[in-house]
């Protein structure tokens, strides 16, 4: 490794650190056969011979220039980082034990500049023999799809900036965080992802509508959420969640009753219907939607309350001046009175 150490001085040596030393060849750093943990990030090699560091558990390769690496002896891992290089391919059948898998882009370490800066494009990979991840990053690359089905375990996800149409995350219960920003989708399912609670996916120019389950829906923010660690979803404002994205068929009919307004406020729909009005919405919504309706008095006048004469499904009704009503089929029809 650019100089020389006695093999026996080293063979017992069980974690190295080795961040950011301007190493431009790593011969050598086989000889290191005991190491459990090597922090070889923000060097200058393209290659590393790992096949005698047999018992290596944790693995930080970010900031260098590997174009190919051989992992196959490398069975132990459970922590692999080699952000920022120069892989299009990674073989990882052999390394079962992995955990936690970073294969991102990023611009390093603060205050630091990348003296060979280089890039991961990682068009495809297979992570079937992978089961016990937990913890997957290959942001900013060039993937167009990925198979999870096997990746039952995956509580953190990151694929943002990639080619990705589409994606399926169904098997993949366990997820908190998903973020799939910044790709070409058409669609995404995450109705059975019922621990998530932070979402990102913003910046997909083809997504509109989500599919999600009921209490996704009841809980999502209204509005983005940002500098935040929990219920984070980051959303483009034409992107909205229903339980149903094939069924569009489902409406409202509205009716404010003399004495008041009803103010309508939903993805299709921001109106305010005056006293003795009544407006129907046919057709565009999604089951689960939620439309949120606002009773005002007017001056002199006392709200009643709400009252639903057809296809109310699950509502129940308050005297609550403002309401979320779910939309589970065919046109719900609602009115407010007042005296």
């Amino acid at each position: 490794m650019d100089d020389y150490v006695i093999t026996s001085n080293i063979s017992s040596v069980t974690s190295l650190n080795l961040d950011r030393k301007n190493i431009s060849d790593a011969t050598g750093i086989n000889g290191f056969i005991s190491l459990q943990s090597l922090n070889f990030k923000g060097n200058l090699v393209s290659t590393i011979d790992l096949s005698s560091n047999v018992v290596l558990t944790n693995l930080y390769l970010d900031n260098n220039s590997i174009s190919i690496i051989d992992l196959t002896n490398n069975t132990l891992l459970t922590f692999l980082s080699i952000q920022t290089n120069n892989l299009t391919s990674i073989d990882l059948s052999s390394n079962l034990k992995l955990e936690s898998l970073r294969l991102s882009n990023g611009s390093g370490f603060s205050g630091w500049t990348d003296p060979n800066p280089t890039t991961n494009q990682i068009t495809s990979i297979d992570l079937t023999n992978n089961t016990l991840l937990t913890s997957l990053d290959m942001s900013q690359n060039n993937l167009p799809s990925i198979d999870l089905d096997d990746n039952v375990l995956l509580t953190y996800l990151n694929l943002s900036s990639n080619k990705l149409t589409s994606i399926d995350v169904g098997n993949c219960t366990a997820l908190t965080r998903l973020a799939v920003g910044y790709n070409i989708l058409n669609s995404l399912d995450i109705s059975n992802n019922s621990n998530l609670n932070n979402l990102t996916s913003s910046n997909n120019p083809n997504l509109t509508c989500i599919n999600a389950n009921q209490s996704q829906i009841n809980n999502i923010p209204n509005t983005q959420q940002g500098n935040c660690t929990n219920n984070c979803w980051y959303y483009d404002v034409n992107q909205y969640f229903t339980l149903d994205c094939s069924d569009d068929s489902l409406g409202i009919q509205v009716e404010s009753g003399q004495g008041g307004s009803v103010s309508i406020s939903s993805r299709l729909q921001n109106q305010t219907l005056s006293s003795g009005m009544r407006n129907t919405y046919n057709n565009g919504y999604h089951p689960g939607e939620i439309v949120t309706l606002t009773a005002t008095p007017d001056s002199g006048k006392t709200f009643v309350g709400w009252t639903c004469s057809a296809h109310c499904g699950t509502n129940s009704f308050t005297s609550s001046l403002t309401i979320d009503v779910v939309l589970d089929n065919d046109t719900i029809d609602i009115s407010a009175s007042f005296n």
